[in-house]
């Protein structure tokens, strides 16, 4: 498994696991721009990308991890716990914030697993599905 900053060549195999997974190409844009500033990271395995993450430093000034989407034929593989050290190895700040939705046990029990904790909850961003709020102390 290989982690890395994702380059411009990458934007279509992201965009095929991003469809493959959201049924959408929708974030096209976005992703894009994060490739471009160097917030975007991969994971291969055996030259072929099955999982990335996104992050800004846009959460009240805090490190946050926006998005981390794993190809479904690898879930359960480490690759998003792969993701999240490769930024813990790599960030400068103290703390990492990231979210997700109270019906996505798989990912919370990722959080868990890294030693990341409740700090928060949001709702009303998806109707009936509240956002939970996870900071990781470096």
């Amino acid at each position: 498994m290989e982690i890395r900053l994702a380059t411009i060549l990458d934007l279509k195999e992201i965009m095929f696991i991003e469809e493959e997974v959201i049924k959408s190409n929708c974030r096209e844009a976005e992703i894009r721009n994060s490739i471009i500033h160097n917030r975007c990271v991969v994971c291969c395995i055996d030259e072929r990308i099955f999982g990335f993450l996104i992050y800004h430093h846009h959460f009240f000034g805090q490190f946050f991890v926006e998005l981390v989407i794993v190809s479904p034929r690898k879930r359960r593989n480490g690759v998003a716990k792969s993701l999240l050290r490769y930024i813990e190895e790599n960030c400068q700040t103290s703390k990492i914030f990231s979210s997700t939705n109270q019906s996505n046990q798989p990912m919370q029990e990722v959080f868990k697993t890294l030693s990341y904790v409740e700090s928060g909850i949001i709702n009303n961003l998806d109707e009936d599905d509240p956002e939970i709020i996870y900071v990781k102390f470096i």
